[in-house]
């Protein structure tokens, strides 16, 4: 082995040194399959996140849709530390609102608000025309929902604000086309959804006659209250041009629904994720403008802070280009690099002249022996038989040596000088003098 295969791979075991320590810090890779808790199969929220799959699907991730019962089972599974669960769909008015003065400081955080993707209105529909705010539904009969369910939880707590609770009304726990049955047999005053606006029974009162849209005279005083509301218009014919439904322009609160997360999802995950629902409710909805969604703005939970960066200035570089597992790749990679190159850059610059050193070392070792060896011959302390078994030392380990070519010349010159002092030695009666002594050259 040469001494400049030596030198380099004691420079490579410097540098995979520092590569393992280095590596050791970098990020793990992200998993390649998520899962996402949604709800009924046949609901929007189910139909949503398929989509999402199929977005992500592209990238190379795969996410499994679970089905449940609603948005509060959904917070319940990201909680639960034994469910399988990275991803929920809620619906808003379910999460600690963060300018909530009810919210206590000390409360741990273990969920994270990714983005708001669409309104999802607050439906009221009554038997009576004239009602035109939850605070007149005193004494009613109203349908809130199925028990555990996010509209159940969100007509409570809106009832409430209002003044309508257990004590001042009877709220019952209908839902769907049961409750719809109820309102239209007069069994019930009043009935809550939170839906779509093109789910089949919000389609079905909506064309009943005898049914009425509450619109609210202080939807406006939803948002200024709670910050994951908004309000809509329902605008007049839009359910049914030919029909004129509804007749007039009807006013509505409407919740926003969030995509939420664990706090530990990796966060290589985020910005792909939320690429995959940008695709599906940029082009906006029913009440959404186009580009509205999805948006830092309605969320309840403490927005991720991956999330932050992506809805300030869109996906990171690379990803702009490349596909995400290469992307991902990339910056891992170069999360290894930076302190490697703190490593190798003042390696590079030291090694040459190490280098020069060491091979300079080699040859001037074999000069300072002959230089000794010449002091001892002309003092006398060395007789002509011993100076040569020495001489013939040097000039095996001179010819041992191996040293690259560019250090051939200097190699040579000591096989001379060798050579010159054998010659001295060897001639009877002859002697080195100190003008012909051989000089050790600089180091």
């Amino acid at each position: 082995m040469t001494p400049a295969t030596r030198f380099t791979l004691a420079v490579a075991g410097v540098v995979a040194v520092g590569f393992a320590i280095t590596f050791s810090f970098v990020e793990p890779p992200p998993p390649r399959t998520i899962s996402i808790a949604t709800g009924s199969p046949t609901g929007a929220y189910a139909a949503f996140a398929t989509r999402y799959a199929a977005e992500l699907a592209r990238q190379g991730i795969t996410l499994e849709v679970v089905e449940t019962a609603g948005a509060v089972e959904n917070l319940a599974l990201l909680n639960d530390p034994a469910a399988a669960v990275d991803l929920a769909l809620v619906q808003g008015g379910l999460g600690p609102d963060p300018a909530s003065a009810d919210r206590e400081a000390g409360d741990e955080i273990v969920l994270e608000s990714l983005a708001s993707l669409f309104f999802e209105a607050v439906w009221v529909f009554t038997r009576d025309p004239a009602v035109a705010g939850l605070d007149r539904l005193v004494d009613a009969r109203i349908a809130i929902g199925a028990s555990g369910s996010g509209t159940a939880a969100l007509a409570r707590f809106l009832l409430a604000e209002n003044g309508v609770t257990e004590d001042t009304a009877t709220l019952l726990d209908l839902a769907g086309d049961d409750a719809a049955a109820a309102l239209s047999n007069a069994a019930i005053d009043a009935a809550v959804f939170v839906s779509s606006p093109r789910a089949a029974v919000v389609r079905r009162l909506l064309a009943d006659p005898a049914i009425s849209l509450m619109s609210f005279t202080r939807a406006a005083a939803y948002p200024q209250r709670f910050s994951f509301m908004s309000s809509v218009v329902l605008h007049a014919g839009a359910a049914d041009l030919a029909a004129g439904v509804p007749p007039a322009d009807v006013t509505m609160p409407a919740a926003a629904a969030s995509l939420v997360a664990r706090a530990d999802l990796h966060p290589s995950l985020v910005p792909v994720v939320l690429q995959a629902v940008r695709n599906v409710h940029q082009p906006g909805g029913f009440f959404e403008s186009v580009g509205e969604f999805p948006s830092a703005a309605f969320v309840e939970f403490p927005l991720n802070d991956q999330a932050r960066r992506f809805l300030d200035r869109g996906p990171p570089f690379l990803q702009r280009f490349l596909p995400f597992w290469v992307a991902n790749f990339i910056d891992r990679m170069i999360v290894l690099l930076i302190p490697l190159l703190t490593l190798l850059v003042p390696l590079a610059r030291l090694a040459p002249p190490l280098y020069h050193w060491r091979m300079r070392s080699r040859i001037n070792r074999v000069y300072g022996a002959l230089a000794r060896l010449e002091e001892g011959f002309v003092s006398g302390t060395v007789d002509r038989a011993a100076a040569t078994a020495e001489l013939d030392a040097l000039a095996a380990a001179a010819n041992g040596l191996r040293v690259p070519a560019s250090f051939a010349g200097e190699l040579y010159t000591m096989r001379f000088h060798l050579d010159r002092v054998r010659a001295e030695l060897v001639t009877p009666g002859s002697a080195p003098s100190p003008n012909t002594r051989s000089s050790t050259p600089d180091p």
